[in-house]
């Protein structure tokens, strides 16, 4: 899947384009502790940025990375 593809997929979402880790979770429909587990593997680097205490998606690179990514 190309990134303009997931974002195809995604116009009309309820999803914004930045999302905390619950809505990261919430859209990929994982609990938070695998978000946070997949984080943690690399797994989501390409996806996620940390500010602060908090981490961030972008939600395109996010569900790319779940199509595409490399299974850890």
């Amino acid at each position: 899947m190309t990134l303009e593809e997931a974002r195809e997929l995604l116009r009309g979402s309820e999803y914004p384009p930045i999302l905390r880790a619950d809505e990261a979770a919430a859209l990929l429909r994982v609990p938070l502790k695998t978000l946070y587990a997949w984080v943690a593997s690399g797994r989501l680097k390409e996806s996620c940025t940390k500010k602060g205490k908090r981490l961030l998606f972008s939600r395109d690179r996010l569900v790319q990375s779940i199509f595409n990514g490399k299974e850890k």
